[in-house]
């Protein structure tokens, strides 16, 4: 018996170790591959400055592209105050891209050569699938035009002013265990619902309408919100659970309950949600635009189902963008400053074999500031080399610059791999 122990003992070490070397061997194969994620997406656009007031204002553009594993820009502006009064700017610089929570921090600004701060204006939001650049780049510009006017729909206004009950379960007091725990809630009415943080309970043994709260969270800490068209009647604590057994109804919790109007209960949701969230930089994030944005998503929904379902707010923050780098700058009269915005393309995922290692370069496109010079200094790294360009520039030469003609308004590079 021992003999026979042994042995099976010995081949389990001899196949863990056959696994072990053979995700080794994949592991080093999926590294070493040839996948680049430049020429195997459409790269994306550099945008021109945007400016609130561009009377008696000109600027010059110099743009610095630099092509590695990706781009990495240096759009800088001579702003000149042609004007005999001091003038107060506010400046947008526009960008496109996927997964905010990763990547809105990622740029630096500087005014005169000095780093300054800035805040993230949303102009546009896509949840769910409306914007996967599947097809061609042209998504890319139509969704970004489309994101230009913010006035909600008359009729999603008059619902979002509609009055609604906001319940917040706050000091929570309940038995602490490792793993997932809820604790369920009933009521006996049958209002409109929506919730945060809170999901619908399944539980057949009970006639009420009953939910649960999730505990235990620790990725997101805020506060669990139901909100309803109807005050709830009879709504109570109905226990503690965890793994679906309730071993515990020793639970406590505080009820805030208030009233105010559904625009103003979900804006506290994604407040919330966004004080929460595992951003790197605190209070760069405008939380109205977002939430107009938010709202402005939800109107396609709403032409075709007059309501809103659900909140889905997890998912504001990971998902399809159009945004814009906000400062307010002081121009004295008939001088000039420059502004300077350094950040990495990365590319997003298309099908069409045609847009993949594209990129474009935008002159004047949805903006009212008058550039009279702009120049491109395109400098590519040794593992690409352009395939394609309708801007000038000499395929096989690494480090070269071009003068725009302003005229254009759009202008591309075709990237491939050496």
């Amino acid at each position: 018996m021992t003999k026979e122990h042994h042995c099976g003992r010995n081949i389990f070490f001899i196949v863990l170790g056959i696994i072990v070397i053979f995700y080794i061997v994949l592991n080093n194969l999926y590294m070493n591959s040839n996948y680049d994620p430049l020429t195997s997406s459409y790269i994306g656009a550099i945008m021109p400055l945007q400016i609130d007031d561009s009377t008696s204002m000109t600027c010059e553009r110099e743009t610095n592209i630099d092509v590695n594993y990706n781009l990495l820009v240096k759009d800088k502006y001579t702003l000149t105050n042609n004007s005999s009064q001091r003038k107060k700017l506010k400046l947008y610089y526009p960008r496109y891209g996927n997964d905010m929570e990763e990547r809105m921090n990622i740029a630096d600004i500087l005014l005169n050569n000095q780093f300054i701060d800035y805040r993230i204006i949303v102009s546009g939001m896509y949840i769910g699938t409306d914007i996967e650049l599947n097809e061609s780049s042209q998504e890319y510009f139509n969704h970004i035009k489309s994101t230009h006017n913010q006035v909600l729909l008359k009729e999603l206004e008059e619902y979002l002013n509609q009055k609604v009950y906001v319940y917040e379960f706050i000091n929570i007091r309940y038995p602490k265990v490792e793993e997932s725990s809820f604790m369920k809630i009933e009521y006996t009415n049958n209002p409109k619902i929506w919730v945060d943080r809170i999901s619908k309970s399944n539980d057949e043994s009970h006639q009420n309408k009953s939910y649960t709260i999730q505990l235990n969270e620790e990725y997101h800490q805020r506060t669990p919100r139901l909100i309803s068209t109807e005050k709830l009647e009879n709504m109570k604590l109905i226990g503690y659970q965890y793994n679906h057994e309730e071993i515990d109804p020793s639970i406590s919790a505080e009820v805030k309950e208030y009233k105010t109007n559904l625009k103003e209960a979900i804006t506290l949701c994604i407040n919330d949600y966004i004080d929460q969230s595992n951003n790197r930089e605190k209070n760069i994030l405008d939380k109205s635009s977002i939430c107009q944005s938010y709202f402005k998503q939800e109107e396609k929904s709403f032409k075709i189902n007059h309501s809103i379902d659900e909140l889905y707010i997890e998912n504001i923050l990971s998902n399809n963008i159009y945004y814009k780098y906000y400062n307010e700058i002081d121009i004295p009269a008939q001088s000039s400053i420059t502004m300077q915005y350094n950040y990495e393309l990365y590319g997003t995922k298309v099908y069409n074999e045609e847009e993949k290692g594209l990129f474009h370069y935008m002159s004047d496109y949805l903006t009212d500031l008058e550039i009279t010079k702009q120049k491109v200094i395109l400098n590519v790294e040794s593992n690409h080399e352009i395939e394609d360009n309708d801007m000038g520039f000499v395929l096989k030469k690494k480090i070269q610059e071009k003068e725009m003609n302003i005229n254009q308004e759009k202008y591309f590079v075709k990237l491939k791999e050496k």
